[in-house]
């Protein structure tokens, strides 16, 4: 009898840190570094985690960052950090009464929409946000404008929101939508659709992110190649979760992976190809190390060429 035929291995193209958790965790190791060559100990903070990832945040821990809940708990200080999803106005007021040397590593992209949703209030459009209520990046945006900001979070509560208009306020109320950016795209499509069609005075500069947009075109290309898709990635990683759900809207099984050493496995007996892929804040070594974990079985192989 010949040998059974191994499993392929295949990873997502696109997948992984993006620009702005890049450029979060670069800042924050520079402080550290220039806290390093002044050989002093300084009590160097960040405001809430940096991103949601359990593993980095544990390891910057382990270097001395100190990772609060509130800026009052900056008190005495050297540094104070803001995560990359971004803070309001009142906590940065906040923030410069406790703490003189502020960092603030919130993404680009997030500080646009700021931007954004700071401009459409100057302008009197009624703000619409597409976005998960109690996600720290929502909150920042929401945060940005003294005026009420409608906080819609699927294609249901828009619907809803939609009926609640008189036909007046549809015609003559002008609009303003703004979205989080680790948001489903499809999601936003639909839901920018949803409002486009009711609303007549409707501006829309809603989009997820180009790398959220990226990492899910991916995961979905990889599903029609794959039975069953591991996402590295933190359960408090709304574009990690977003990931896992794209793969099952896909029709195939996924399953969302925070640490991957402890990570226990499916039955994999009837998968003849798994794909792996990673959120916009997982290290690169945690899909290494569910790789390295099938690869050990001895029942799989890594495919040379990764998928778009």
């Amino acid at each position: 009898m010949g040998k059974t035929a191994k499993k392929k291995i295949i990873l997502a193209g696109k997948r992984g840190f993006c620009s702005g958790v890049k450029n979060a965790l670069f800042l924050v190791e520079k402080v550290l570094a220039e806290a390093a060559e002044e050989d002093t100990e300084k009590r160097i903070c960040v405001l809430h985690e940096i991103v949601h990832n359990d593993a980095i945040v544990n390891s910057l821990r382990k270097k001395g960052i100190i990772f609060i809940d509130e800026p009052e708990e900056a008190v005495n200080a050297s540094t104070l950090i803001f995560s990359a999803h971004g803070v309001s106005p009142d906590v940065e007021k906040r923030s410069e009464k406790v703490c003189k040397n502020i960092v603030d590593a919130t993404c680009p992209i997030v500080k646009k929409l700021h931007k954004t949703a700071e401009d459409f209030e100057k302008r009197n459009l009624s703000i619409l946000l597409l976005g998960k209520r109690g996600h720290r990046e929502t909150e920042g945006i929401a945060g940005r404008v003294e005026g009420k900001v409608t906080i819609l979070q699927d294609e249901n509560e828009v619907k809803s929101f939609l009926a609640s208009l008189s036909s007046e306020e549809k015609k003559k109320t002008p609009f303003g939508c703004l979205s989080q950016t680790t948001m489903s795209a499809g999601l936003v499509k639909k839901m920018k659709e949803l409002l486009a069609e009711k609303l007549a005075n409707l501006e829309i500069a809603a989009d997820v992110c180009y790398a959220t947009k990226e990492r899910q075109d991916a995961v979905k290309f990889l599903a029609q190649k794959c039975d069953m898709v591991f996402v590295a990635g933190s359960e408090k990683s709304s574009n990690s979760r977003r990931l896992v759900e794209i793969v099952k809207d896909c029709g195939k099984m996924s399953f969302l992976v925070p640490d991957p050493e402890k990570f226990v496995f499916p039955d994999l007996s009837k998968c003849e190809t798994v794909g792996i892929t990673s959120g916009a804040s997982a290290p690169e070594y945690h899909v290494e190390t569910l790789v390295k974990r099938l690869l050990d079985t001895d029942e799989f192989y890594l495919m040379e060429n990764t998928e778009e």
